[in-house]
């Protein structure tokens, strides 16, 4: 029997030995390690609670509100929103917030860059004091004319089946044209037919609830929204609210991203996924955005110790290797704690670092479309309510797949949902996803 004579001169590790040597390494570099000790609990506690200590999505706001009544906070937090609506339509005169919209349609009637449709129905009597509408109309409304925005027609859907009982809508008559499925228009909008027969969308009266009429009025809208000549059509639910800087943003991502990269035909262009799912997870793509985060901030944190904590003097291979795990391990842990939604904030910042990504079939609260494929759009939604039974970003997905055009997402999202009660009949959602 053969035995390599270096195995049997070669001492073996015991776990005393191995003890031993701990220890001795923990000695030698003792000062080293109470810097990093002391690093990690100036870092977890103390900088990042006191910069996301309140901020939603963040490990520290989980642990700071496990009592909170996120409730009766996020219906405070509406009513804050809904005050500086109602403040807003109160500083306006009617008739020259009327007038912009009636010059738009003369200026630009026949070449619009875009056209805003809010789509809009009431809630349950006891839900009627929200404000949804009213909120999106009023950042809408603010930031097409603040940035002068002559070429871009908004208009209030209202698919309610009792618009003259619909408050909200109502009173917005008086400052945005608007378009009643069962009702009226303002400009006057002609009767709209429903695809393969003889009657309108307004002398249609069906039983059909929830999610079936969803989509036979988000097809409705499309037609409305086709009659105005635009380039671009934007579809918003009536709880989208819009972040002050959307139009720049698009206006870039047009420039610089669709006329050069994207050059073919796209189907749709979602503004708004929710933060929910934006999140770390058990997913690959996630996992290696944080492992490729860790490694880079291990990079430098190891770069820094060396520079700022004085460990240049004891530098050896085997310190750069032990440091840039600890980096990783540190990089991994603040961004946990800080989470992936807020950390993704930081791109709101320059326009060029906002993402367009292959879209997700998840919801239709913001939706940009081409106004080339209105038609098809509306008819196959129309077709998808009755015949498949299908919810409208089913609907919307299922015309994407068979049109073979791609559809897009731009990431972070330009809009905000405050939808926690649903015009749908389902449950509330949770309100700590509203704060």
């Amino acid at each position: 029997m053969d035995v390599n004579r270096n195995e049997i001169l070669k001492p073996r590790r015991t776990p005393k030995k191995a003890i031993r040597l701990m220890f001795l390494l923990t000695k030698r570099f003792s000062k080293d390690i109470t810097k990093l000790v002391i690093l990690f609990i100036v870092q977890f506690c103390v900088i990042l609670p006191l910069f996301y200590w309140n901020v939603p999505w963040s490990a520290y706001f989980k642990i700071r509100n496990r009592k909170t009544n996120f409730d009766k906070l996020a219906t405070e937090q509406n009513f804050l929103r809904v005050n500086g609506a109602k403040e807003y339509f109160k500083s306006l005169d009617p008739k020259s917030s009327l007038r912009w919209y009636d010059n738009v349609l003369y200026n630009h009637g026949n070449d619009l860059d875009m056209v805003v449709a809010i789509i809009t129905m009431s809630r349950k009597k006891k839900q009627k004091d929200l404000g949804y509408l009213l909120q999106s109309t009023w950042k809408m409304d603010k930031i097409v004319k603040d940035q002068e925005r002559t070429s871009i027609f908004t208009f209030v859907c209202n698919v309610d089946k009792d618009p003259s009982n619909f408050e909200e809508a109502n009173y917005l008559r008086s400052y945005l044209p608007y378009v009643e499925r069962f009702g009226g228009s303002r400009p006057h909008v002609a009767d709209v037919p429903i695809p393969d027969t003889n009657l309108t969308f307004r002398n249609y009266v069906s039983k059909d609830k929830g999610y079936i009429k969803e989509t036979i009025d988000y097809s409705f809208c499309l037609k409305v929204a086709k009659t105005r000549k635009s380039k671009y059509v934007l579809v918003l639910e009536d709880d989208a609210v819009a972040r002050d800087d959307f139009l720049l943003i698009l206006d870039h991502i047009f420039k610089y991203r669709f006329q050069h990269n994207i050059n073919m035909p796209w189907a749709a262009l979602k503004l708004y996924y929710p933060e929910k799912w934006t999140g770390y997870a058990y997913e690959l793509d996630r996992l290696i955005e944080l492992c490729s985060t860790g490694i880079v901030g291990s990079t430098i944190f190891t770069f820094l110790c060396y520079l700022i904590l004085g460990l240049f003097k004891t530098f050896k291979k085997f310190n750069t290797y032990l440091f840039f795990t600890i980096g990783f391990i540190f990089t991994v842990c603040s961004c946990c704690a800080i989470g992936r939604q807020n950390i993704l904030e930081f791109r709101r910042f320059l326009p060029f670092t906002y993402q367009v990504l292959p879209s997700p079939n998840c919801c239709t609260v913001a939706m940009l479309y081409h106004s080339s494929i209105l038609d098809e759009l509306s008819d196959s939604m129309y077709h998808n309510a009755f015949g498949q039974k299908m919810k409208a970003d089913f609907a919307l997905a299922n015309f994407i797949q068979n049109s073979k055009l791609p559809a897009y997402m731009i990431f972070p999202s330009l809009f905000r949902h405050i939808g926690r009660i649903s015009s749908l009949p389902k449950p509330n959602k949770v309100a700590v996803e509203f704060i």
